[in-house]
Formats: structure tokens, sequence, C-alpha cells
């Protein structure tokens, strides 16, 4: 399919948080990674807005994303301030 609204696969922040309880996310933290499939190669992780309404209803507070190849290449935004519509 072509766009978030028909895609077939579920993305892993779907993944994760359909296989946590409400009691694990409230509070939580959730932590992306972005990666290349061609190259393996890390890129900065960016949920998209249907993930990202997702991530806020399950009251995850933070959401941790990497933005380089260094372990401590990341940012932390609140759940709250993420772009869950286009």
């Amino acid at each position: 399919g072509e766009g978030y609204g028909i895609c077939r696969a579920v993305h892993a922040e779907q993944n994760a948080l359909l296989n946590s309880s409400r009691e694990q996310t409230i509070g939580a933290d959730l932590y992306l990674t972005g990666v290349n499939p061609g190259d393996n190669t890390i890129h900065r992780a960016n949920p998209c807005p249907v993930c990202s309404r997702l991530i806020i209803q399950a009251g995850i507070r933070n959401v941790i994303m990497r933005v380089g190849e260094r372990e401590e290449e990341f940012v932390i935004i609140s759940a709250e301030k993420l772009v869950w519509h286009q």
C-alpha cells in the first residue's frame, strides 16, 4: 500500500505498545532508533503521526530518539510535544 492510512505493516512503536499493558506504558519512556535498511546506518528516528497519537494515548512520558551513529547521539522529547497531525 501507499501512505500511512493503508499501510499493512505494523510500525515498531505500534508493535511495542500492542505488546505492553497499560500499567507498563503509563509514565514509561520509549526508545526509537531509525535504521536505513540499505546499509544499516543510523538516522534520526521520528515517529509517524499515527504512532505519535498512539504513544501519547498510551501514557508514554518521553520518547528518546537516536539522531546519529554514536550511542550518545540522542534527543529526549516529551510525548506531549510529538507531532500527531499533518
